[in-house]
C-alpha cells in the first residue's frame, strides 16, 4: 500500500517552519519512507514564546486560527509547485512546537481552507496517557529502516508515519517509547473542504 502525505512541522524557538511531501509504502508489514521533496522556511510571528503563553485561551485559539490560514496558503503554494494537487492522501500535521508541552495547531482551520482530510493532534492522546511527547519521534526507528540522512528528515517521515497509522485506525504509539499507560491510536482527522 502506497501513501503519499504532505507533512507539517515547525519550532516556534528555531523559527522554523518544514514542509515535506512523504512517500510511505506497506508491503506485507515491511515499511518504507522516501522523502520526494521538502521545503524549509523561517516562521514570522510577532509574539514571542512568553506572550504566547500570558494569552487567554480565547486569544491563543483566534491566533492558531490567524497562523493556520498563513500556514494553508504555504502548503497550498507548495503543493502547486510541486504539481502534487491530485497526488495526496492526506496531510499529516506535528504542528508549531512552542515549549514541548504546547503546540500551535489548529486543523480545523486547515482543513477549512485545503481540499484534502487532516491528520494531527498526535499529541494529546499521549499527553493524557502520561506519554512524554519527546520520545514520539522513535516510534519510526520501530516501523522504518533509517534511511533518511539526517536527524530533521527522519521526524518527516515519523510525522508521515503517524499519519498513515491513524489513517488505518493502528497504534501509533507505543508505551515502550513514550512511556504512556498504554499502547493507542493518536490523532483525529478533519476532512478538507472537498474530502
Amino acid at each position: 500500500m502506497l501513501y503519499k502525505i504532505i507533512t507539517l512541522q515547525g519550532d516556534l524557538n528555531l523559527k522554523k517552519l518544514e514542509i515535506a511531501y512523504v512517500q510511505l509504502t506497506e508491503t506485507g508489514g515491511n515499511w518504507s519512507a522516501a522523502i520526494i521533496h521538502h521545503k524549509e522556511s523561517p516562521i514570522a510571528f510577532t509574539a514571542n514564546i512568553p506572550q504566547l503563553l500570558a494569552m487567554t485561551t480565547l486569544e491563543f485559539k483566534k491566533m492558531e486560527v490567524a497562523v493556520s490560514v498563513k500556514l494553508s496558503k504555504e502548503i497550498s503554494d507548495f503543493i502547486a509547485n510541486h504539481e502534487l494537487v491530485h497526488k495526496i492522501d492526506f496531510i499529516s500535521n506535528y504542528g508549531i512546537n512552542v515549549n514541548n508541552e504546547l503546540y500551535i495547531e489548529n486543523n480545523a482551520a486547515l482543513a477549512a481552507h485545503l481540499p484534502y482530510p487532516i491528520i494531527g493532534t498526535y499529541h494529546d492522546m499521549n499527553q493524557i496517557l502520561e506519554g512524554d511527547d519527546q520520545q514520539i519521534e522513535k516510534i519510526n526507528k520501530h516501523f522504518l529502516p533509517q534511511n533518511a540522512n539526517t536527524v530533521q528528515m527522519q521526524k518527516n517521515e515519523t510525522i508521515a508515519l503517524l499519519g498513515a497509522l491513524r489513517w488505518r485506525e493502528t497504534n501509533n504509539i507505543f508505551t515502550q517509547f513514550t512511556n504512556a499507560t498504554k499502547d493507542h491510536v493518536a490523532g483525529s482527522i478533519w476532512l478538507g473542504v472537498e474530502a
